[in-house]
Parts: structure tokens; C-alpha cells; sequence
């Protein structure tokens, strides 16, 4: 799959939206199709670590293009594990290559069934 940077794109709001909806549900069903049962969140104790590797013959700007460009996989991601993806147990980390091929590598570590270490906040309520 060929991911485009958003944040330089000049397209009508209808195309955006359109371009939107195919990333984000073909990376559902891709995931769907590779592990069709998905852990129940109930069982997440730990982080979920997802690398998101985006390869093809040129490079986005590592530090809001490429985070930008991979936003609707990201979303597709946390529907397949039905949770939001702004959930502090989900870690995202990206990184880019070199290739002829455009696509994305997936890749989904986790999840730590230890619960989380307790911490302290600064008014000294454990969390």
C-alpha cells in the first residue's frame, strides 16, 4: 500500500476522505485476515509496541510527514484491536526504508500480561 503525506497534499475533501477510509479499512482487514481472533483488551495488561515501516523509492520527512502519512493505518490498527488509538497501553514507533516497492510493514509486539509498574504522580498518588 503507497501511503501519501496529508500534510502536503492539495486534493478536494472528498478524495481525502475517500483516500482515508481505503487505508484505514484495508489495514483492518489485512490485520483481520493475518490474526483473525485479536487479544480481548481485557487481557492487555502491558503495552501493545506497533512499528509501523514504510517502504518505497523516496522518504518522507521523518518527524511529521511520515506520522502523518501513516494516520489512517494507525486508526485501522487500533479498530482491529478495538480500542482507541490514543490509548496510553498502545506505543507507536515509525521508521522508513529505502525500496522499489511501496507498502507498509506491520508490526505488532506485545502484549505484556504482567500489569504495569504502579508510579508515582506528583502529588504522590499512586496511579
Amino acid at each position: 500500500m503507497r501511503t501519501h503525506s496529508k500534510l502536503n497534499e492539495r486534493v478536494h475533501w472528498s478524495r481525502a476522505a475517500k483516500i482515508a477510509k481505503y487505508e484505514r479499512r484495508e489495514a483492518y482487514f489485512r490485520l483481520r485476515e493475518a490474526h483473525p481472533f485479536p487479544l480481548s483488551m481485557l487481557d492487555i495488561m502491558g503495552p501493545i509496541h506497533i512499528r509501523l515501516t514504510r517502504t518505497g523509492p523516496s522518504r518522507l520527512d521523518s518527524h511529521d510527514n511520515l506520522r502523518a502519512a501513516c494516520k489512517n493505518l494507525v486508526d485501522g490498527i487500533a479498530d482491529w484491536l478495538k480500542i482507541d488509538d490514543g490509548d496510553p497501553r498502545l506505543v507507536f514507533s515509525y521508521d522508513q526504508e529505502r525500496n522499489d516497492r511501496w507498502r507498509v510493514i506491520v508490526e505488532v509486539e506485545g502484549p505484556d500480561k504482567t500489569p504495569p509498574p504502579r508510579r508515582r504522580t506528583q502529588a504522590g498518588v499512586e496511579a
